[in-house]
């Protein structure tokens, strides 16, 4: 008897099937990257509106202060009332050349944490900002890191 001979052999070589594992893979970590990207774009774009929602709510306070009000005296902390720790990262922050806060304003900012926001009318905002009626600036204290920065502002 004699054996079968298979003239057409049809199935997949390993060679093939290594390429199309490789570039599955190429392909998975090109997806993962453009992902990373666009999720620390929303992050970023969340991080800045919500400091943007403060602004307007702050430049409403600054012009009833103007008018006399001192109904929002007692909200927050003033930088500097804060513990030592806190004091020193507020100032670190107040600080940085990028925000160019007049030397005579960092004294005059105020340590507002998410409930003291929710208080003044701003809700669903999870992070503490320090805010210096006077010269209308919103500062997150709380920042933010994407791609190893620290965002504050």
């Amino acid at each position: 008897m004699r054996g079968i001979i298979w003239k057409n052999k049809s199935g997949i070589t390993l060679i093939i099937l290594v390429v199309t594992v490789v570039l599955l893979l190429i392909l998975i970590s090109a997806g993962a990257v453009y992902s990373r990207n666009s999720i620390d774009g929303m992050k970023l774009t969340q991080f800045t509106s919500e400091l943007q929602i403060i602004e307007r709510k702050l430049g409403i306070i600054a012009e009833e202060k103007k008018l006399g009000s001192n109904a929002y005296d007692n909200i927050g902390i003033k930088v500097t009332e804060l513990p030592s720790a806190d004091k020193i990262k507020a100032l670190g922050i107040l600080e940085m050349p990028e925000l160019d806060i007049p030397p005579e304003e960092i004294n005059n900012f105020i340590l507002l944490s998410a409930d003291d926001l929710n208080t003044i009318g701003v809700s669903k905002i999870k992070q503490d900002v320090l805010v210096n009626y006077n010269i209308q600036m919103v500062v997150s204290f709380t920042g933010i890191t994407i791609g190893g920065e620290q965002y504050y502002w």
